[in-house]
């Protein structure tokens, strides 16, 4: 079993990225499904106040640090998980249905996956919002497109409760929740909102305080 390190009250999951895809490789091949999130530091401090959903991400398979803030926290080098598993999709050609936010973030989020990883066609795709939701429609929906994994860009906690509220209904091998790590990792690489970001890491450090490893 992998070291974990528990910030603000979730555990993440302390290992390379080689290690989290054989992990992943061997859980996908089993039943239930697998639950494996790469989450930020910002995602991770909008769920301070959700102590339920906390509890329930005890019991997913992996959780994996999203951005450089975060991976500082649990004491681990700079680990790039979501490539690795993403191309592990395209070389398994695993039928994929996207989760979003909104339209414009599902087209954007597609054509990322098609330029970056060769994942031209997906199964399915959906808009989810705290406002307009129908779990057993989308469960359907997604059930319905007979996928491999369910790879969801949502929004904390909107991810995380939709999973923690259906993950038994599901028939895929996998959820591979996203959040905004894809589109933090390129924000990170090209540059972009480097003040932002600085104030963001700032009040995260803060916040774990004692919690980040020495």
């Amino acid at each position: 079993m992998s070291k974990t390190i528990e910030i603000l009250g979730i555990n993440i999951n302390c290992i390379n990225s080689k290690e989290a895809l054989r992990k992943v490789n061997t859980l996908s091949g089993k039943e239930p499904l697998a639950i494996v999130e790469i989450i930020t530091s910002e995602e991770l401090l909008s769920l301070e106040e959700s102590r339920e959903l906390k509890a329930e991400m005890k019991t997913f398979d992996l959780v994996l640090a999203g951005d450089k803030g975060l991976l500082e926290a649990v004491s681990l080098a700079e680990e790039r998980y979501l490539p690795l598993l993403l191309r592990q999709l395209q070389r398994n050609h695993s039928r994929v249905f996207v989760l979003a936010n909104n339209e414009g973030e599902c087209r954007e989020f597609a054509e990322y996956l098609r330029k970056d990883y060769g994942i031209v066609s997906l199964a399915g795709a959906a808009v989810l919002s705290a406002e307009h939701r129908d779990d057993d429609l989308l469960v359907n929906a997604i059930n319905g497109s007979d996928v491999d994994c369910v790879l969801s860009v949502l929004a904390s906690p909107l991810q995380e409760d939709f999973i923690v509220n259906n993950k038994k209904s599901l028939n895929a091998k996998l959820w591979l929740g996203t959040g905004d790590a894809y589109q933090k990792m390129d924000r990170e690489e090209r540059g972009i909102g480097k003040l932002t970001a600085f104030i963001k890491q700032r009040i995260f450090k803060k916040k774990i305080g004692d919690s980040t490893p020495e």
